[in-house]
C-alpha cells in the first residue's frame, strides 16, 4: 500500500504521489532536506565552475605577453586596410577596465598611435579590439608598443612579422 499524508490544512489523508490536497488543493510544503541537497549541489557546482572558470593556462594562449595583469595577443591582417587586432585576455579574478596607447612601429618609424579602452573585461573573459592604419609602403615586420594612456611608458609587446 502506498504511504499516505494527512493535510494539514483540512485534515484528509492522501496518497504521498499527489503533491496537493485533493480537496482543499493545499500543496505539501518541501523538505528541509531536498533544500539542503539542492543548496549543496548548487554551490558545489558554482564553485566548481568557478575554479575551473579561473584556471587560465597561459601556455595555451599563443603568442601571448603579460602586460598589467592581461595576457595580449597580437595578430596582423589585411584585408581592404591593414589592421592588428589585439586580444586581451583578463587573468585576475576580479572584473577589469583599463584604457591603453598601442602604437605600431615599422623600421623606427610610428605608423599609428591609438588609444583602446577595455571596459569590464570580466575574469577569464576576452576582448578584441582592432587599430587600423595605413602605411606607406609594405614592411616585412611591425613591432608593436603598449603604454598606460597618457603616460608615455612604450614597453614592447611584440614583433609581428608578415609574409
Amino acid at each position: 500500500m502506498a504511504k499516505e499524508v494527512k493535510c494539514k490544512k483540512c485534515g484528509l489523508t492522501y496518497p504521498r504521489k499527489n503533491r496537493s490536497c485533493p480537496y482543499c488543493h493545499k500543496k505539501r510544503p518541501v523538505s528541509l532536506l531536498t533544500v539542503l541537497l539542492f543548496l549543496l549541489i548548487l554551490i558545489a557546482g558554482a564553485v566548481a565552475f568557478g575554479i575551473k572558470f579561473l584556471n587560465i593556462n597561459l601556455s595555451n594562449i599563443k603568442n601571448s605577453s603579460v602586460y598589467d595583469s592581461f595576457a595580449i595577443q597580437c595578430e596582423y591582417e589585411y584585408d581592404i586596410f591593414h589592421s592588428i587586432n589585439v586580444t586581451f585576455i583578463n587573468i585576475t579574478p576580479q572584473t577589469r577596465s583599463a584604457t591603453y596607447d598601442v602604437a605600431i612601429y615599422a623600421d623606427n618609424q610610428q605608423l599609428c598611435n591609438e588609444a583602446v579602452v577595455i571596459d569590464d573585461l570580466f575574469a577569464g573573459k576576452q576582448t578584441v579590439e582592432s587599430v587600423y592604419f595605413f602605411p606607406d609602403k609594405e614592411y616585412s615586420e611591425y613591432e608593436i608598443y603598449i603604454s598606460p594612456y597618457g603616460k608615455g611608458e612604450y614597453k614592447l609587446l611584440t614583433k609581428l612579422k608578415v609574409e
